[in-house]
């Protein structure tokens, strides 16, 4: 494998929240291990980022519910039957209502500002191979927990510019949660993330430690 560009994300330029030092640590420890595979490593992002937020909630606040709506149609076929309560949450099956009722060209319109605020973003990929970044704000946490706040944005840019991205287990916390990062390419570089990730697999050894089983 050639040298590598590769920018290192380990703070939050979207939402502008903290990220925890564990999260941090991981980023670290795979830049470290690209820098040392003779990669090129340096502290880089989409600059777009800074300015994502505030179009990206807008307008997300429209396709949100519309794209729950088409989950709850594609639940339904699969089940053979309509998705009653139950089924799901309250609060998903609410939106989802919503959703139906947003009329096509609300979306079409809200689909075309989402696309023109992403466009930019891949404007980096130009001059670089791999983005690495967090994958949450927070290592994986308790199930029940709400998970609103520590999820973050990392992931969200990519499932509009349909850019290929890997997510790799790089580190634990103290007390055995998991904690992961995501390398994102450009167009076409699908086979180079899976390359690379087995390579930091092997550095990193993560996926052959478990959390811990409850007493």
């Amino acid at each position: 494998m050639s040298a590598l560009r590769c920018g290192v994300l380990d703070s939050d330029p979207i939402i502008g929240l903290n990220v925890d030092p564990a999260t941090v640590l991981a980023v670290r420890t795979v830049a470290g291990f690209l820098e040392a595979a003779g990669h090129s490593v340096e502290e880089s992002y989409p600059t777009a980022f800074d300015d994502l937020f505030e179009p990206f909630w807008q307008t997300t606040q429209t396709i949100g519910p519309w794209v729950r709506a088409s989950q709850v149609a594609w639940v339904a076929e699969r089940h053979g039957r309509p998705v009653v309560d139950g089924d799901l949450s309250a609060s998903f099956l609410e939106q989802a209502k919503r959703g139906r009722s947003i009329p096509e060209t609300e979306i079409s319109q809200a689909l075309k500002r989402v696309a023109d605020a992403m466009a930019p973003v891949q404007d980096w990929w130009d001059d670089h191979d791999i983005l690495i970044t967090p994958v949450t704000l927070e290592p994986a946490w308790t199930l029940g927990q709400d998970p609103a706040i520590k999820t973050g944005m990392f992931a969200a840019p990519f499932s509009f510019t349909g850019q290929p991205v890997i997510v790799i287990p790089a580190g634990w916390t103290d007390d055995g949660r998991p904690v992961a990062v995501q390398l994102v390419g450009r167009h076409g570089d699908d086979e180079l993330l899976l390359d690379l990730a087995s390579h930091l697999q092997q550095q990193t050894q993560a996926h052959q430690q478990h959390p811990p089983q409850p007493a």
